[in-house]
């Protein structure tokens, strides 16, 4: 029985290792592109002829290289399987060219889908500690869990996360987000971003209670007030320190004055 050329293999036939065929990809009377096992690995098999034409595949190797760094899974392999074996087709067909541009039309789409999911990343983690906050806040106050003080300093503490929320979903897109930054370091940076807005929101009440800034919100009886300083003081990450160092300008300019009056 005569064996049937291979760029007549179809899904299901033993390769030349007499490996199961699980997909083909290309066919024509020079090459064959195909897939065993499942894996979204490119197989080929290619006729002596076109043996200057394989070479070319070596040009391609470090796009090739590049687009396998966002492979993390069997199941994206095979997805993109098809995208690597046309480009290896180009070059088995010399044009090297096209090949190019289609590894980088692909590594492209790929650089910012992963951009993407590391926003989203960020932003829900964000999003997950600011609902962990209410759903604190609600158990201190339901329960009792904290004297009324404490329990205020947590309630303010929850409305500067708010704020912080609010400027990260503002600013996400505007921030600079590592290709393949690991994801766990990502919902680190988030908890630290809320937690510098919850501290921030404290010294703001502090230095209001201190009577160093806002002196007249003391005076209020408007718990909102209160609410509305925190929110600001979560939202702006530069709004504390700018706040920092006018209290400083101002504790300094007033130093000659008193003691001039002291030399007197």
């Amino acid at each position: 029985m005569d064996t049937k050329p291979f760029y007549q293999f179809d899904i299901g036939d033993l390769d030349l290792n007499n490996e199961k065929i699980t997909a083909i990809y290309c066919a024509t009377e020079d090459y064959l592109l195909y897939e065993i096992k499942k894996n979204g690995v490119v197989n080929r098999i290619v006729r002596n002829s076109i043996d200057d034409n394989v070479k070319n595949i070596s040009k391609i190797n470090p796009l090739i290289i590049r687009f396998e760094d966002y492979m993390s899974s069997k199941r994206k392999r095979r997805k993109y399987a098809q995208k690597i074996a046309t480009a290896i087709a180009n070059c088995l067909d010399n044009n090297i060219k096209q090949a190019e541009l289609l590894l980088n039309s692909v590594i492209t789409t790929l650089e910012n889908e992963k951009v993407t999911k590391n926003k989203i990343v960020y932003l829900l983690s964000c999003v997950v500690i600011v609902m962990m906050n209410i759903v604190i806040c609600c158990t201190i106050q339901r329960l009792n869990l904290l004297s009324n003080k404490l329990a205020g300093l947590f309630l303010l503490a929850t409305f500067g996360s708010f704020g912080g929320l609010i400027s990260v979903s503002l600013k996400i897109n505007k921030l600079d987000f590592e290709l393949f930054y690991n994801q766990y370091l990502q919902i680190w940076i988030a908890i630290s971003r809320i937690s510098i807005a919850m501290i921030s929101s404290l010294i703001v009440y502090v230095l209001i209670k201190s009577n160093l800034v806002f002196g007249f919100i003391e005076d209020t009886g408007n718990v909102f007030v209160h609410y509305s300083i925190s929110v600001l003081a979560g939202f702006s990450e530069y709004y504390i320190p700018d706040l920092l160092g006018s209290i400083a300008k101002k504790s300094n300019s007033e130093l000659p004055a008193k003691s001039s009056l002291n030399e007197m």
